[in-house]
Protein backbone atom coordinates (compact mmCIF):
# COMPACT_ATOMS: atom_id res chain seq x y z
CA UNK A 1 0.00 0.00 0.00
CA UNK A 2 1.82 3.32 -1.51
CA UNK A 3 -0.22 5.45 0.66
CA UNK A 4 -0.30 7.89 -2.55
CA UNK A 5 -4.11 9.16 -2.88
CA UNK A 6 -5.63 9.68 -5.94
CA UNK A 7 -8.77 11.38 -6.88
CA UNK A 8 -11.43 8.43 -8.67
CA UNK A 9 -14.63 8.14 -9.93
CA UNK A 10 -17.12 7.62 -6.68
CA UNK A 11 -17.97 4.19 -5.61
CA UNK A 12 -20.08 2.98 -2.78
CA UNK A 13 -19.02 -0.05 -0.53
CA UNK A 14 -22.02 -1.62 -1.82
CA UNK A 15 -20.47 -1.16 -5.31
CA UNK A 16 -16.93 -2.52 -4.28
CA UNK A 17 -18.41 -5.50 -2.24
CA UNK A 18 -20.72 -6.48 -5.17
CA UNK A 19 -17.51 -6.36 -7.48
CA UNK A 20 -15.30 -8.24 -4.92
CA UNK A 21 -18.31 -10.82 -5.14
CA UNK A 22 -18.17 -10.91 -8.72
CA UNK A 23 -14.70 -11.48 -8.18
CA UNK A 24 -15.01 -14.50 -5.48
CA UNK A 25 -18.27 -15.64 -8.70
CA UNK A 26 -15.93 -15.42 -11.54
CA UNK A 27 -13.58 -18.35 -9.59
CA UNK A 28 -16.36 -20.26 -8.74
CA UNK A 29 -14.98 -19.66 -5.12
CA UNK A 30 -17.20 -20.92 -2.82
CA UNK A 31 -14.71 -21.42 0.82
CA UNK A 32 -14.74 -18.72 3.16
CA UNK A 33 -11.06 -17.66 2.94
CA UNK A 34 -9.84 -16.36 -0.57
CA UNK A 35 -7.08 -18.06 -2.34
CA UNK A 36 -5.47 -14.24 -2.42
CA UNK A 37 -1.59 -15.67 -3.18
CA UNK A 38 -3.27 -18.18 -5.81
CA UNK A 39 -5.26 -15.44 -7.47
CA UNK A 40 -1.75 -13.19 -7.47
CA UNK A 41 -0.16 -16.15 -9.33
CA UNK A 42 -2.81 -17.20 -11.57
CA UNK A 43 -3.79 -13.75 -12.42
CA UNK A 44 -2.10 -13.46 -15.32
CA UNK A 45 -3.95 -16.43 -17.33
CA UNK A 46 -7.44 -14.17 -16.39
CA UNK A 47 -5.30 -11.00 -18.08
CA UNK A 48 -3.06 -11.86 -19.97
CA UNK A 49 -1.38 -8.22 -20.02
CA UNK A 50 -1.06 -8.56 -16.21
CA UNK A 51 2.23 -8.43 -14.88
CA UNK A 52 3.73 -9.39 -11.43
CA UNK A 53 6.95 -9.11 -9.30
CA UNK A 54 8.41 -10.00 -6.13
CA UNK A 55 10.66 -7.26 -5.09
CA UNK A 56 13.39 -6.92 -2.30
CA UNK A 57 12.85 -4.77 0.76
CA UNK A 58 15.94 -2.45 -0.57
CA UNK A 59 13.97 -1.81 -3.72
CA UNK A 60 10.74 -1.32 -2.32
CA UNK A 61 11.30 0.57 1.09
CA UNK A 62 8.51 1.31 3.12
CA UNK A 63 5.93 0.25 0.31
CA UNK A 64 4.26 -3.17 0.65
CA UNK A 65 2.89 -3.00 -2.60
CA UNK A 66 2.79 -0.67 -5.63
CA UNK A 67 0.13 -1.69 -8.33
CA UNK A 68 0.52 0.56 -11.79
CA UNK A 69 -3.08 -0.15 -12.65
CA UNK A 70 -2.97 1.28 -16.39
CA UNK A 71 0.40 -0.64 -17.49
CA UNK A 72 -1.54 -3.78 -15.10
CA UNK A 73 1.88 -4.33 -13.03
CA UNK A 74 1.65 -5.28 -9.54
CA UNK A 75 5.15 -5.28 -7.04
CA UNK A 76 5.26 -6.90 -3.79
CA UNK A 77 7.44 -6.73 -1.37
CA UNK A 78 9.24 -10.47 -0.90
CA UNK A 79 8.95 -10.33 3.00
CA UNK A 80 5.28 -9.07 2.47
CA UNK A 81 4.95 -12.24 -0.25
CA UNK A 82 6.20 -14.57 2.04
CA UNK A 83 4.11 -13.29 4.98
CA UNK A 84 0.99 -13.79 2.48
CA UNK A 85 2.33 -17.33 1.82
CA UNK A 86 2.62 -18.21 5.59
CA UNK A 87 -1.62 -17.05 6.57
CA UNK A 88 0.02 -13.22 8.19
CA UNK A 89 -3.69 -11.45 7.85
CA UNK A 90 -2.18 -7.79 7.12
CA UNK A 91 -0.03 -9.73 3.82
CA UNK A 92 -2.76 -11.00 2.82
CA UNK A 93 -4.73 -7.74 3.02
CA UNK A 94 -1.33 -5.88 1.13
CA UNK A 95 -2.28 -7.84 -2.26
CA UNK A 96 -5.49 -8.05 -2.09
CA UNK A 97 -5.19 -3.66 -1.73
CA UNK A 98 -3.27 -4.06 -4.71
CA UNK A 99 -5.59 -6.07 -6.36
CA UNK A 100 -8.10 -3.11 -5.52
CA UNK A 101 -5.99 -0.83 -7.89
CA UNK A 102 -6.06 -3.47 -10.65
CA UNK A 103 -9.80 -3.89 -10.47
CA UNK A 104 -11.07 -0.82 -10.29
CA UNK A 105 -8.36 2.28 -11.40
CA UNK A 106 -7.57 0.97 -14.54
CA UNK A 107 -7.69 3.37 -17.81
CA UNK A 108 -8.36 6.02 -15.16
CA UNK A 109 -4.80 8.00 -15.70
CA UNK A 110 -4.28 8.46 -12.27
CA UNK A 111 -2.80 11.91 -12.65
CA UNK A 112 -4.43 14.05 -9.60
CA UNK A 113 -2.50 12.94 -6.41
CA UNK A 114 -3.92 15.01 -3.40
CA UNK A 115 -3.90 14.83 0.15
CA UNK A 116 -6.18 11.67 1.42
CA UNK A 117 -8.04 14.50 3.85
CA UNK A 118 -8.77 16.56 0.36
CA UNK A 119 -10.58 13.77 -1.00
CA UNK A 120 -13.68 12.38 0.04
CA UNK A 121 -13.45 8.85 0.79
CA UNK A 122 -15.99 6.95 -1.64
CA UNK A 123 -13.52 9.36 -4.23
CA UNK A 124 -10.57 8.24 -2.70
CA UNK A 125 -8.36 5.57 -4.21
CA UNK A 126 -6.61 4.22 -1.31
CA UNK A 127 -10.46 4.52 0.40
CA UNK A 128 -11.72 2.00 -2.37
CA UNK A 129 -8.89 -0.16 -2.51
CA UNK A 130 -8.89 -0.62 1.32
CA UNK A 131 -12.57 -1.65 1.26
CA UNK A 132 -11.94 -3.93 -1.70
CA UNK A 133 -9.42 -5.82 -0.23
CA UNK A 134 -11.86 -6.03 3.10
CA UNK A 135 -14.45 -7.34 1.02
CA UNK A 136 -12.87 -9.82 -1.05
CA UNK A 137 -11.31 -11.34 1.93
CA UNK A 138 -13.69 -11.53 4.33
CA UNK A 139 -17.01 -12.36 2.36
CA UNK A 140 -20.53 -10.95 3.27
CA UNK A 141 -21.80 -14.26 1.85
CA UNK A 142 -20.14 -16.15 4.68
CA UNK A 143 -19.69 -13.55 7.74
CA UNK A 144 -22.60 -15.02 9.65
CA UNK A 145 -20.86 -18.16 10.16
CA UNK A 146 -18.46 -16.72 12.30
CA UNK A 147 -19.46 -15.85 16.46
CA UNK A 148 -17.33 -12.75 16.79
CA UNK A 149 -14.72 -10.63 14.74
CA UNK A 150 -12.19 -13.27 16.68
CA UNK A 151 -13.29 -16.26 14.96
CA UNK A 152 -13.30 -14.48 11.69
CA UNK A 153 -10.06 -13.80 11.83
CA UNK A 154 -9.45 -17.05 11.83
CA UNK A 155 -11.58 -18.24 9.00
CA UNK A 156 -11.05 -15.46 6.90
CA UNK A 157 -7.29 -15.72 7.87
CA UNK A 158 -7.44 -11.72 8.02
CA UNK A 159 -5.44 -9.28 10.96
CA UNK A 160 -7.76 -9.22 13.98
CA UNK A 161 -7.89 -5.40 13.14
CA UNK A 162 -9.30 -6.21 9.57
CA UNK A 163 -12.05 -8.89 10.92
CA UNK A 164 -13.30 -6.58 13.36
CA UNK A 165 -13.78 -3.16 11.01
CA UNK A 166 -15.52 -5.54 8.14
CA UNK A 167 -17.47 -7.18 11.60
CA UNK A 168 -18.71 -3.49 12.07
CA UNK A 169 -19.41 -2.53 8.42
CA UNK A 170 -21.32 -5.84 7.78
CA UNK A 171 -23.32 -5.12 11.24
CA UNK A 172 -23.89 -1.66 10.29
CA UNK A 173 -25.28 -2.88 6.65
CA UNK A 174 -27.81 -5.55 8.30
CA UNK A 175 -25.49 -8.22 6.86
CA UNK A 176 -24.89 -9.95 9.98
CA UNK A 177 -27.79 -10.72 11.94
Amino acid sequence: MSGQCFEVPPMSRASIRQLARQVRDSLGWKEPRFPIVEYLEVYHQIDKAFVYDICEKELMGDRHGITFPDKKVMLIREDVYEGAVDGNGRDRMTIAHEFGHLHMHTNLGLGRQLASSEIPAFRSSEWQANCFGGELLVSSDHIHQCLDPLEASQIFEVSVEAAIYQWGKFNEDGVIK
